[in-house]
């Protein structure tokens, strides 16, 4: 096949795109090469006009030489309309696709501050709970002392050596074994065994001499 061969099955393949028939269609094969043989097409649907119209005419032309080439349809006002919308709609869809990305990027982004934020907090919760001041401390201890239930859970977590060593020096050991040692166990409430448990564990020997000193444990025999 020729280019001009080339360029009128083009025009005929367009032409049933566009249509959904064959331009040459006849009632029998023999009609049909009768007709493309003529130039006998059928009349091109109102929707298809102007340039584009002008165009395909002329790749169907029955004398091969006055199609037009290639290059000429490539270069034509029509083609070269083809082309920018094509590459316009690429440029959008890469520009979509981008912002599509940065999007992402955001969210992903808020949900990491949102983290940091979440931590930060904890930590600043834990600071301020382990610069509570010694006679603050003071205070709790013989508030544990008292007949009545105070504030035992007031340290549960605190499983840090610093702060163990700041309770405990504080006193609060000595209103624990008070408590232990007067009350019934249907008396002691679960928050104090938990907060001494949290004092005692995991066990270190520096943080096991100091509850050792303030003696929680009764010697065997004592009453």
């Amino acid at each position: 096949m020729t280019e001009a061969s080339d360029i009128w099955a083009l025009a005929v393949i367009m032409i049933e795109c566009l249509t959904g028939d064959h331009p040459y269609e006849g009632q029998t094969l023999d009609q049909a090469v009768q007709n493309i043989k003529c130039g006998r097409f059928r009349i091109l649907s109102d929707y298809v006009n102007g340039e584009l119209k002008d165009m395909i005419l002329a790749m169907l032309n029955v004398y091969p030489l006055k199609r037009p080439s290639a290059s000429e349809l490539l270069d034509s006002d029509f083609m070269l309309l083809i082309k920018r919308f094509v590459s316009e709609k690429k440029q959008k869809e890469k520009l979509i696709e981008e912002k599509e990305k940065e999007i992402q990027k955001t969210k992903i982004a808020e949900i990491q501050i949102q983290q940091v934020e979440q931590e930060k907090k904890l930590l600043n919760d834990e600071l301020k709970l382990l610069r509570i001041p010694c006679s603050v401390l003071q205070r709790i201890a013989e508030d544990l002392k008292k007949p009545l239930d105070g504030t035992e859970g007031t340290f549960d977590g605190k499983k840090d050596d610093f702060g163990k060593k700041h309770i405990i020096q504080a006193g609060i050991v000595d209103g624990f074994n008070l408590i232990f040692q007067t009350r019934e166990l249907d008396q002691i409430s679960r928050l104090s065994s938990l907060a001494f448990y949290q004092l005692a564990n995991p066990f270190r020997n520096e943080i096991g001499l100091l509850l050792f000193k303030q003696k929680p444990y009764p010697e065997y025999g004592e009453t």
